[in-house]
């Protein structure tokens, strides 16, 4: 059976939209209908080349051509009204499709004619910034990487600061510094981040660079503020850092974190002198860099899709990182070389909300238990603000933590590895190797995505004060472990130890590291309430044999006064009776003490450790105990002295 297509290739030539390439003519196209095998054959190349082309339209496709594959082995006259227009339908939906995908019409397609090449590389790199290997890509800062690697060559000093989102890394990555080695190839770029140990990182660079000319480049600088909280390493790095005086070094930094720098006083003189504020790119400079991006893959864009982005995206800070993450997004909808509106709509809607929409499509395809942990390790990664004033912006920023430290307790190493490939594969994370310890670490792939996913935000949020809690866990679990098992480095007690002990009973929030350190304090906080007891028990031991002791010397006060009293009245002397009435005044004053003393010893708890007013008691005690045997030495001496009728002498 022969299918005639000429009408079809008509319409679709008319109803295509009508873009800047060519088109196969009417008069291009064979005078004779395609055969089955034609058809299927076109079939069969249009599937082919979905995958590298346009790997969104395949259900749309494989719709179309199972009607058409239908109705082959069927004479046309036979075919109800309904199932000829059916056909005609997909024969033209199919023709329009092919035209999307390979620039050709479905007869050339069928009749084996050749699509032109296709570059399938994606020239958007999302929320990763430009490198080196990306200079192909990089559009839009021509006269500025210029300008600055002349300063740099110059001074040997430069700080590029800006918002977040500014672009500073790839000015430098992708344009400052490779340019600056194609022109003098005897240098080497020494890359490091500050991270949480920056002295280690630095000399290590120092160490290894040495013998050949360097340029230094620190990037996102605020980490010596975010991640190091040692005050005497940040001036050391400081210190070590302006003294490279024969090699370049260039810095990234965000403007939000210049402030940071005041206690620093000649590394704000130095960057004050050297500095170069980026400004963010203006509408014309992400249409050109986002057009010619696009064409060095023989990209295109429609006229509408380029407006309609830059409408959604300026007055945005931090724009560059979400442009080049929904273009990502809307290259993985591409048309073959085009990039429409309606796909650009259909995924996201407005390009601010690719960068959630991303982040929530791989949270929605796991299991709970692995959206558990998924939260978890963003909310770990994410470093929060100390400093944040309720109903005020927030300068979290992202977290390098090593993999081990992302396996929650009793958790799986393999498990976690699994995910955060997927995450990896996602582009939300990235991960690399600490220079210096070598342990592989991860971290958010951009501040933007922090910035930009309202989910974390609300992650974030509600669980504040947890958060802040758990890094002053994880920092002395931390210390633990490199200063070795010593008391002095469990600080979590009392209010603290109990807050803790909340958050070791959820499930997942600390690792096995976390954990270690809390119960560790939790039996450090045992031990010592163990050795109080003790104490207390001691002391209330003596405390009770020294009350003994004093109640057995008032009795025996009482009886030698008894014995004074047995005296024949025509003997005592005024003095005597004076005597005998201020000693018994005394034990009767110092018996009323005794009571008072059992009295506040009846209230102490027992299991309390001893107390500043317990000491007070046992001190109470002893000065009783010490009356009182004075008070009988007093009476002996009285009634001795009164049996001689001698005179009474106190």
């Amino acid at each position: 059976m022969l299918i005639l297509m000429s009408t079809v290739v008509f319409v679709g030539i008319i109803g295509y939209r009508q873009r800047n390439k060519t088109l196969r003519t009417l008069s291009d196209l064979p005078v004779r209908p395609l055969t089955k095998r034609e058809i299927t054959y076109g079939l069969e190349q249009i599937q082919s080349l979905l995958e590298t082309r346009a790997p969104v339209l395949r259900e749309h496709v494989d719709k179309q051509a199972k009607i058409i594959k239908g109705t082959l082995e069927t004479n046309t006259s036979a075919l109800t009204p309904a199932a000829r227009q059916e056909r005609k339908q997909a024969l033209f939906e199919i023709n329009t499709l092919c035209q999307q995908v390979s620039d050709i019409s479905f007869n050339a397609l069928a009749l084996g004619q050749t699509p032109s090449d296709y570059e399938a590389r994606c020239p958007f790199l999302g929320l990763h910034p430009f490198h080196a290997q990306d200079r192909e890509f990089f559009f839009g800062r021509e006269a500025l990487i210029t300008e600055l690697q002349q300063k740099l060559i110059t001074h040997h000093f430069l700080a590029v600061l800006g918002p977040s989102g500014s672009g500073k890394s790839s000015l430098v990555l992708a344009g400052i510094v490779p340019d600056m080695l194609a022109k003098y190839p005897e240098f080497q770029m020494a890359y490091l981040t500050p991270t949480c140990d920056p002295v280690a990182q630095l000399t290590m660079a120092q160490a290894t660079t040495q013998y050949q000319p360097t340029v230094f480049v620190i990037d996102q600088f605020e980490e010596l503020f975010t991640l190091c909280a040692d005050e005497k390493q940040r001036q050391q790095f400081i210190d070590q850092l302006l003294s490279i005086k024969l090699h370049p070094v260039v810095i990234t930094m965000r403007t939000d974190f210049w402030d940071d720098c005041a206690p620093f006083e000649a590394l704000q003189t130095q960057i004050k002198a050297r500095q170069t504020l980026i400004e963010p790119m203006n509408t014309s400079q992400l249409r050109a860099a986002m057009e010619q991006q696009a064409a060095q893959v023989g990209l295109r864009f429609e006229t509408e899709l380029s407006n309609a982005i830059l409408d959604d995206i300026k007055e945005e800070p931090g724009a560059m990182p979400l442009l080049q993450h929904g273009l990502q997004e809307l290259w993985k909808r591409r048309h073959g070389c085009w990039l429409n509106l309606v796909e650009y709509r259909k995924a996201f809607g407005n390009i601010k909300q690719a960068i959630a929409k991303t982040a929530d499509d791989v949270y929605y395809q796991l299991s709970l238990a692995e959206q558990t942990q998924f939260k978890n390790i963003f909310i770990r990664i994410t470093r929060l603000d100390e400093h944040a004033v309720q109903g005020e912006g927030h300068r979290d920023t992202r977290l390098r933590v090593a993999m081990e430290e992302l396996v929650p307790a009793d958790g799986e190493l393999l498990s976690t590895q699994n995910l955060i490939k997927r995450l990896v594969a996602a582009r939300l994370v990235i991960i690399s190797q600490n220079a210096v310890t070598h342990f592989k670490e991860v971290e958010v792939v951009h501040d933007a995505l922090i910035r930009y996913w309202p989910r974390l935000t609300n992650w974030l949020s509600e669980n504040h004060s947890n958060l802040q809690l758990r890094e002053t866990i994880r920092q002395a679990a931390l210390s633990l472990e490199t200063n070795g098992n010593t008391t002095d480095n469990l600080i979590h007690q009392e209010l603290l130890l109990e807050e803790a002990k909340v958050l070791n009973r959820q499930t997942g929030f600390l690792n096995q590291l976390e954990t270690d350190y809390v119960n560790a304090c939790v039996d450090l906080a045992e031990t010592a309430k163990i050795s109080a007891s003790k104490k207390r028990d001691i002391t209330f031991a003596s405390l009770t044999e020294s009350m003994i002791i004093v109640l057995n010397l008032a009795n025996f006060a009482v009886v030698k006064m008894n014995e004074a009293n047995k005296v024949p009245k025509n003997e005592l002397t005024k003095a005597f009776i004076e005597a005998r009435r201020e000693i018994t005044n005394q034990a009767l004053a110092e018996a009323k003490k005794l009571r008072a003393t059992l009295e506040e010893l009846a209230k102490l708890p027992k299991d309390q450790s001893p107390t500043e007013t317990q000491r007070e008691i046992a001190n109470q005690v002893r000065a009783t105990t010490k009356k009182l045997r004075l008070t009988i030495e007093k009476l002996d001496q009285l009634q001795q002295s009164t049996a001689k009728n001698k005179p009474v002498q106190l």
